[in-house]
């Protein structure tokens, strides 16, 4: 922690001092506890250094199964509470465009919720509305649904559901449909796409979060997050993907290039992107491309 200009040391006293104004940036109870949360992500994926391993091989496994990542789901949480802290409320609906559609009665899906922090932090701003938030993991479903229950919210609903197969009596019912960090992971994210257009109203919008970073390896050269970014991909990311027949195989790093060219093919078209302040993520908002486009 010397060598990394966290701790300082004094020399000739033999001393260490943490300055106060280090302090928030690793303790949870002082502060965001911002290193101390990302730092939790370096016992997981080093977990499955042999599994990586293993991938690279020859006739080695394409993937690893999440299975291996037994505390991943609390690091996400973790992680997307930190981003919370960071961001204004409802920063993902800030956009004028996506005001105009949150009139009573809007109808609001989060494909890949987890457990449910952003779906009950949106619907707790937005009580006129109907949120509806799908995951295909039953143990984050039941935790959203605890979370939803805790914040005594009546307008969110949470199903467990695979987003390549959603239902049937959802064509065009929503007016919104969102994802946050959750399409680089997918392994067929094209079907997933496919549906969201189905479930979308015909005016309906597409919002997608995703990390900024460019397709283009050389473009990367000198963005701090990049390589940390880039391993985390390698051993979480990439591997989960991998593991399931047919994947893309994305990654954290595919890049905003690779968004819109994979946007543009699935029959949606990117109408706006913004940067967000405080993240190294980007959002896109799409629409349908209807007959004539």
């Amino acid at each position: 922690m010397v060598t990394s200009d966290i701790v300082e040391v004094y020399p000739e006293r033999n001393t260490y001092f943490l300055p106060p104004h280090r302090v928030k940036s690793l303790s949870r109870k002082r502060g965001d506890g911002c290193v101390a949360i990302a730092s939790d992500g370096v016992p997981l994926i080093a977990g499955v250094f042999q599994d990586i391993l293993a991938c690279m091989k020859k006739d080695g496994p394409a993937g690893v199964p999440y299975s291996r990542y037994p505390t991943h789901a609390k690091f996400s949480d973790e992680m997307a509470s930190l981003k919370v802290q960071k961001l204004p409320k409802g920063y993902l609906f800030s956009s004028e465009i996506i005001q105009a559609k949150l009139v009573a009665e809007a109808v609001v899906c989060e494909i890949g919720c987890g457990s449910g922090m952003h779906t009950c932090t949106l619907a707790q701003l937005y009580p006129a509305c109907e949120f509806y938030g799908i995951d295909i993991s039953e143990k984050t479903i039941a935790a959203a649904q605890t979370r939803a229950l805790e914040m005594k919210l009546s307008n969110v609903t949470f199903l467990q559901c695979d987003a390549s197969n959603m239902a049937d009596e959802w064509k065009s019912k929503f007016d919104i449909v969102f994802t946050m960090d959750v399409v680089h992971d997918l392994p067929r994210p094209d079907l997933v796409h496919y549906e969201i257009i189905r479930i979308m109203k015909d005016d309906g919008i597409y919002i997608m979060e995703d990390p900024d970073y460019h397709s283009n390896h050389a473009d990367n050269i000198g963005i701090p997050l990049a390589a940390l970014n880039y391993t985390w991909s390698l051993f979480r990311c990439l591997a989960t993907s991998l593991y399931f027949d047919n994947s893309f195989g994305l990654g954290v790093m595919w890049g905003r290039e690779r968004v819109l060219e994979f946007l543009e093919k699935t029959g949606l078209e990117c109408f706006s992107s913004y940067s967000l302040d405080k993240t190294e993520n980007i959002i896109y908002l799409s629409r349908k491309k209807m007959s004539g486009d």
